[in-house]
């Protein structure tokens, strides 16, 4: 946890009272829970849904609405390019969730769109703290999996445990580690333009 002025907590309670709004009129949505403007990690709050009874399985049209309300909660919003993307403070993009079939996301295909998964992708070069920020988006990507009934898993489908992420971390280290050396520090303006 951490300290937030009195303002920043209003901000926080009329966002996360927004999110409880939207999980109430979403009508495949599951009830609101709880809301807390009380900080963890990096949220400045959570507005919590759960079901009215235990389910194992999930409808198209729930998951959707689960689905964009996960990525709203999280401060992502649909980019240009068809994924939910999430930006720092700076308006520097973090890392983006995309559809695994072809079509992008988009406000007219999300009545439609149907997945066999979603990916989140965090572009190493053009991302400084590469690291922290890995492990933000594995944070998030839990949270989905978990809500949605899903499971985290890499490029292959296997399960990715927190062993099989820490090799990642280091190499991300080791690779914004060589770029710094070379004067072309990940999420530089540099890296942005050679990167993009």
């Amino acid at each position: 946890s951490r300290l937030i002025s009195p303002k920043e907590k209003e901000i926080v309670a009329y966002h996360e009272a927004g999110h409880a709004v939207a999980m109430h009129v979403l009508p495949n949505h599951d009830p609101v829970h709880k809301v807390t403007i009380v900080p963890r990690g990096m949220a400045g709050g959570y507005t919590m849904s759960l079901p009215d009874e235990e389910t194992t399985l999930m409808t198209k049209d729930k998951f959707r609405d689960q689905l964009v309300a996960l990525a709203e909660s999280a401060g992502m919003g649909i980019d240009g390019e068809g994924a939910f993307a999430r930006y720092d403070d700076d308006g520097k993009l973090l890392f983006v969730l995309t559809n695994q079939e072809a079509n992008g996301f988009s406000a007219d295909s999300m009545r439609t769109m149907t997945t066999h998964g979603v990916t989140f992708l965090l572009d190493v070069p053009r991302v400084a703290n590469g690291d922290r920020v890995l492990t933000q988006m594995v944070e998030l990507a839990r949270r989905f999996a978990d809500a949605l009934h899903g499971a985290l898993v890499d490029d292959n489908r296997r399960p990715l445990s927190e062993s099989a992420i820490e090799p990642i971390r280091r190499q991300i280290v080791q690779y914004q580690t060589a770029m710094a050396t070379r004067q072309l520090p990940a999420g530089g303006a540099l890296a942005q333009r050679l990167f993009s």
